[in-house]
């Protein structure tokens, strides 16, 4: 499954979780460019992180 996340300046973000548990998290700028990649644990460990890279995150369709 596949979650989608942006924020208010733009950056978009998701989260794609294994069916063993791990979570890849990818962090992108407005314009496309690579922020962070990177796997944790759990969804709940990504969901975490991504609250640490900008001040608020709204869950989105794919556009």
């Amino acid at each position: 499954m596949k979650r989608y996340f942006r924020d208010f300046y733009g950056c978009t973000a998701s989260i794609r979780t294994h069916r063993n548990g791990q979570s890849d998290l990818v962090i992108r700028t407005g314009q496309g460019g690579l922020v962070l990649r990177r796997t944790y644990n759990s969804e709940r460990g990504a969901r975490i992180a991504l609250g640490q890279y900008s001040d608020r995150w709204t869950e989105t369709t794919r556009r």
